[in-house]
């Protein structure tokens, strides 16, 4: 989920790369259910600092 849409991993960073220059500064949380594989959550991270956004972290619960 990217706000309250839900993008398919293969189409992130191409979603990335309109929706963060509209959201300058902005907190990236990055959390998944126990089913995520860690290796998806990683890709994400990755996704949104090569999106030029380095305010981004992984949330446990």
């Amino acid at each position: 989920m990217v706000g309250d849409k839900e993008v398919e991993m293969r189409g992130l960073r191409g979603h990335l790369s309109h929706f963060l220059p509209e959201h300058p500064g902005a907190k990236v949380i990055v959390t998944g259910d126990t089913n995520v594989p860690l290796g998806a959550i990683h890709n994400t991270v990755d996704a949104v600092r090569d999106n030029g956004n380095k305010n981004v972290g992984i949330k446990t619960e």
